[in-house]
């Protein structure tokens, strides 16, 4: 299975993130709330071998911008993805929804009828008014406000965790336990992930969809539909709650047993059949990569998709802006923005990072790889001349791919480590960050960041290695940098290490430098530092 991620934009400018594969009439995937395109990918797998899958990523999760309406409803988040349908040249298609995505798909039935031919409902169910209030009165949405202490983070993984353990997930009653097993921490971790993709407003379309839980919700459905009770569901007793209110006309129930396989199984079968009754045109769109390279969109690689913001005018002069280790294109906007009035910015997630896809365990995760990678990736928009811009380890992949081309490089903010401090990096240096079932890695990436915007080298706490300019940023920047750093997981490590590494003055001397510029920023730790490697040239 073929499967690529990229963005459409709507003729409102929304840019809406979805995962594609497959072939043959399209099939609209909808994710559970506060997850992303990215928890379907068994759905898709299953179901790509039959139709084309679109799974979108619902306004405000994943990467899909945000709806501007603070308190947008069902109807609210159904329009817009029609609307990205719409762009995407989809007319007719069948709808898959799991949870908050079986109440979107509800609605889009109720309100594009001509344009939905087929439900296929999953984990959804009824539930009562009183219950519904209860449960949110107990915390169920729990409020993950940015935390000096980072609390907020001790507060989600908790929440993620305990998803798998009861329903409503606050519970402590017997009655409410799931009865699975737990699952390994990098589960957990991938979970926990979407939720901080989704951020503070995490609760919108998760709450909407839990007041639509309603067998009322159903009325005036007039598509054929198919519902599925699977005995492995974690809202099983919402589910049957449901059927013994008894299911429209229209409304098929079938019955899965226990795993995966069962439930994909029944569900394919219902899904072939449906597909087979009405007449279908293969999707065949495409986007233009045009509309598509206005804001954000992927680059295609060898190694994997490359995500990367653009910006700048079409025509523009191109520049090519790359992020520091450990981090993502997010954080070089100041770079972005400056050189978007004259150029036409690409700012890449480096492998392993952001969004853009992991390097294969087979590839070795040197500076020499990265540099090859984005060569090969950057090839098509490099025809013409190109300007270099990098911050931290993006610097030196930076002046690999200018000064081999002869093009002009900036390098900002380096941060040349002394050979001792390169000699004594350790564990307590550079934490390891790979998930642990208890969540204790998350204090460690919000210490570890927070310190390195306080001293310099951020393991040193003596008065003495206090910074020379302190890193003044924001709880929302201070929370987006360990977002980051906890992307990469158990390889921020080792990307980390490799920027400590880099010895400066041996890069510089071995480069002709008659083209390179090295500047700093606002906040640099060590800006003498830096003078004595411009001085040294």
């Amino acid at each position: 299975m073929n499967l690529r991620r990229a963005y459409v934009t709507t003729a409102t400018g929304l840019q809406i993130h979805y995962r594609i594969a497959g072939s043959g009439p399209p099939l609209v995937v909808l994710h559970p709330s506060p997850q992303s395109s990215e928890a379907m990918q068994p759905a898709i797998t299953a179901f790509a071998t039959l139709c084309t899958c679109i799974a979108l990523d619902t306004p405000g999760y994943g990467l899909s911008d945000p709806l501007p309406d603070d308190t947008p409803g069902l109807r609210d988040y159904a329009d817009a993805l029609l609307a990205a349908l719409d762009a995407l040249g989809v007319g007719r298609f069948a709808v898959y929804g799991a949870a908050t995505g079986a109440q979107i798909a509800i609605e889009l039935a109720k309100r594009y009828p001509q344009r939905v031919t087929y439900l296929l409902l999953d984990a959804n169910g009824h539930i009562s008014d009183a219950d519904c209030q209860t449960i949110i009165d107990a915390g169920y949405f729990a409020n993950v406000d940015i935390r000096r202490d980072g609390g907020h983070l001790v507060t989600t993984w908790d929440m993620c965790r305990q998803l798998f353990v009861a329903f409503p997930w606050t519970s402590s009653q017997p009655a409410d336990r799931l009865g699975l097993d737990l699952p390994p921490a990098a589960v957990i971790h991938a979970t926990m992930l979407r939720y901080l993709q989704a951020g503070e407003r995490y609760a919108l379309a998760y709450q909407a969809a839990m007041l639509a839980e309603r067998r009322s919700h159903l009325d005036g459905v007039t598509t054929p539909a198919a519902m599925t009770r699977w005995v492995d569901s974690p809202v099983l007793a919402l589910a049957d709650a449901l059927i013994d209110q008894g299911l429209p006309s229209n409304v098929e129930l079938l019955h899965a047993g226990s795993g995966l396989n069962a439930r994909f199984a029944v569900q394919k079968k219902a899904l072939s059949a449906a597909l087979s009754a009405s007449p279908w045109e293969d999707y065949k769109a495409v986007q233009s990569a045009a509309v598509e390279m206005l804001q954000r969109t992927y680059i295609d690689t060898p190694a994997g998709q490359l995500h990367a913001h653009v910006a700048g005018p079409v025509d523009g002069r191109t520049a090519i802006v790359l992020h520091r280790a450990g981090e993502s294109s997010a954080r070089v906007t100041n770079t972005v923005d400056e050189l978007a009035a004259t150029h036409r910015v690409i700012a890449p997630d480096l492998p392993d990072h952001g969004s853009s896809d992991r390097l294969s365990d087979n590839l070795p995760l040197n500076v020499s790889t990265v540099t090859d990678i984005l060569r090969t990736a950057l090839q098509p928009v490099c025809e013409s001349t190109v300007e270099w811009f990098g911050h931290g380890l993006g610097g030196a992949i930076a002046m690999n791919l200018g000064v081999a081309r002869q093009e002009r490089v900036g390098i900002i903010d380096p941060v040349p480590y002394a050979a001792n401090e390169r000699r004594t990096l350790s564990a307590a240096a550079v934490p390891d960050l790979t998930p642990r079932v208890d969540g204790t890695h998350l204090l460690s990436a919000w210490a570890t960041v927070r310190d390195a915007c306080q001293h310099f080298p951020a393991w040193d706490y003596r008065a003495s290695a206090l910074r020379e300019q302190p890193d003044g940023v924001s709880l929302a920047t201070l929370h987006a940098r360990v977002v980051d750093a906890l992307c990469l997981g158990a390889r921020w490590r080792t990307w980390q290490s490799l920027e400590i590494g880099l010895d400066w003055e041996r890069l510089i001397a071995n480069r002709d430098l008659n083209r390179t510029d090295i500047r700093l920023g606002d906040s640099h730790p060590c800006p003498q530092r830096v003078k004595r490697l411009i001085n040294s040239r």
